[in-house]
């Protein structure tokens, strides 16, 4: 009986703490909220460093704290234990709100000074050259392009499995290996370090990413404030097509 009213239970004491205990009003110049954010590295750097500095010109004492995925997101967002969750739309977690926030195309990666890699990459070659991938959190197992290339039937070779999305830019440098990443990740790496971006010669499906967060906490004023900053900051970058950033 215990087991039986853990959830109904918890759903109770959550929806207190969002409906009595937290301020009625949210006032951003004077809290010291504390934000608990769910985003990988790839969104920390494409929407989240843009979110901070807003948040900071309104809001110069709140603390966000960003923490990696792992698999008991589902949980954590079930248990309030996180605040925001940024994710892939094909990785929501049912019965939360959601909203989207901007696509993205994927693109290959590969050093300037790699001779095996010109302008451009056929399809052949790109199948013979070693890749470097990335594989995190709850979509562990499988990367959402290798997932596109196996349903189109190609297999690659995966040389280098890397802990994040960053990690696989900076380690084609010195290689002949090619990555295929996300379009507005790679497009900020390639202004500061020595990566020429390439088209992917195979039509992977755009990547879209969306904000999620707990049920109970869907009226909360502060987290409606949070909210409303990231859209309107995911609205400006999906504002920005990928394909007016540089390739070849």
């Amino acid at each position: 009986m215990a087991q039986s009213l853990e959830k109904p239970t918890r759903d109770i004491l959550l929806r207190i703490r969002a409906n009595l205990i937290s301020p009625p009003k949210f006032d951003p110049a004077s809290s010291e909220r504390r934000f608990r954010l769910v985003v990988s590295d790839y969104a920390s750097i494409v929407l989240m460093h843009a979110v901070m500095k807003r948040v900071y010109r309104a809001a110069p004492r709140v603390c966000l704290e960003i923490l990696p995925f792992s698999d008991r997101v589902d949980e954590q967002l079930q248990r309030g234990e996180v605040d925001l969750v940024v994710i892939p739309d094909t990785s929501l977690i049912d019965g939360h709100p959601s909203q989207h926030l901007f696509a993205d195309e994927f693109c290959c990666v590969a050093w300037t000074g790699s001779r095996q890699i010109g302008r451009s990459i056929s399809l052949s070659r790109y199948l013979q050259l070693g890749h470097i991938t990335a594989q995190l959190g709850p979509i562990r197992g499988v990367s959402f392009d290798e997932r596109a290339l196996v349903q189109l039937g190609y297999k690659r070779r995966i040389e280098v499995i890397a802990p994040n999305f960053t990690a696989m830019a900076a380690m084609v440098i010195g290689t002949d290996r090619i990555a295929t990443m996300h379009h507005r990740l790679a497009a900020i790496f390639a202004r500061n370090f020595p990566l020429k971006l390439l088209r992917a010669p195979v039509r992977i499906p755009a990547f879209r990413e969306a904000l999620q967060w707990p049920a109970s906490f869907h009226m909360d004023p502060a987290l409606v404030w949070l909210r409303e900053i990231i859209t309107h900051v995911a609205s400006e970058v999906d504002r920005t097509p990928a394909a007016q950033m540089r390739i070849g």
